[in-house]
């Protein structure tokens, strides 16, 4: 879960992070980044990496790819109870989605799109929870990392919080749970800090 407010830095720490995936291509079998703003911060890694990198900025696309990787997620969760091991030994897979609101907040336009809203964001939940035994790797991104934004069956299941500076205080404590231990107030962070 990477959050923070707009100009943060939370966009060159994706990109940073893609790069480094880039130079280590071998440790993954695919990257999936999901762009609901229409594809325009992250269309330029369409099939780089030797086509590693894959997006999709349409939510026809982003339906179809969860489908996808929930029976990738099945097929190797049945080849590991297969061969008695509890982690994925093989190349991993990244999913990307960048401003996690746009798709949490698509408005359906009729009842079969709602339908498909309420069934995208369930197999997205069950994608989380067993994603990461399966070698599936997931980075959701977005301003306001809290649970009136993000489904909290999903964002519980993210493994890590990284906190750009937020609106508010409370914002961060939402994300964290608290922000008793923190060192530093997170509302003071300069951009690129986090």
């Amino acid at each position: 879960l990477v959050s923070g407010m707009s100009g943060s830095g939370k966009s060159v720490f994706l990109h940073q992070f893609l790069a480094g995936i880039a130079y280590n291509e071998r440790h993954f079998q695919d990257v999936y980044l999901i762009d609901l703003k229409g594809g325009v911060e992250l269309w330029r890694y369409e099939g780089k990496a030797n086509g590693l990198f894959h997006v999709a900025f349409k939510y026809e696309q982003v339906a179809e790819l969860i489908d996808g990787l929930n029976d990738l997620m099945d097929e190797r969760l049945d080849d590991m109870r297969e061969r008695g091991i509890r982690d994925w030994d093989g190349r991993k897979v990244l999913v990307v989605i960048d401003e996690y609101a746009e798709l949490a907040f698509e408005v359906p336009e009729d009842k079969e799109a709602k339908a498909q809203k309420a069934k995208l964001l369930a197999r997205l939940s069950r994608l989380s929870s067993k994603a990461r035994a399966a070698g599936i790797i997931l980075w959701a991104q977005l301003q306001k990392g809290t649970t009136d934004v993000m489904d909290s069956s999903f964002r519980n299941n993210l493994q890590s919080e990284v906190m750009f500076k937020p609106k508010s205080k409370l914002i961060a404590a939402q994300v964290f749970g608290s922000t008793d231990e923190l060192k530093i107030d997170p509302t003071r962070l300069p951009a690129g800090h986090f």
